[in-house]
């Protein structure tokens, strides 16, 4: 039988895999939860001696961690890579209209 640190470490993995999916499904409201919730029983296993069990259970937790960085990491860079061309439309469709601007007083001249 699971000791409870074994059992509480297992909560804190199911509930990082549930963080993990709602990541990947971008439910922020679902993740700002999940991680409020993750964050009060990280500080209750800190306040608890760990058997080797809970140790290697809290191993798994780590490397779905990294897998939930990687994901924020990814989210970022294309939300930046989105944003640079938004800017860069901008300035186009800026430029262009100033052209066209000055073509049409050329014109009228």
């Amino acid at each position: 039988m699971a000791d409870a640190s074994e059992q509480q470490a297992r909560r804190l993995l199911l509930m990082t895999l549930a963080l993990e999916e709602a990541v990947v499904r971008e439910a922020w409201p679902e993740t700002d939860s999940l991680f409020a919730q993750r964050e009060r029983l990280i500080g209750q296993l800190e306040k608890t001696p760990l058997s080797a069990a809970a140790i290697r259970v809290i191993g798994e937790v780590k490397r779905v961690d990294d897998r939930i960085a990687a994901i924020l990491t990814s989210g970022k860079a294309a939300v930046q890579s989105e944003l640079q061309s938004g800017t860069r439309g901008r300035k186009a469709a800026k430029a262009y209209s100033q052209n066209t601007a000055i073509s049409s007083l050329d014109k009228a001249s």
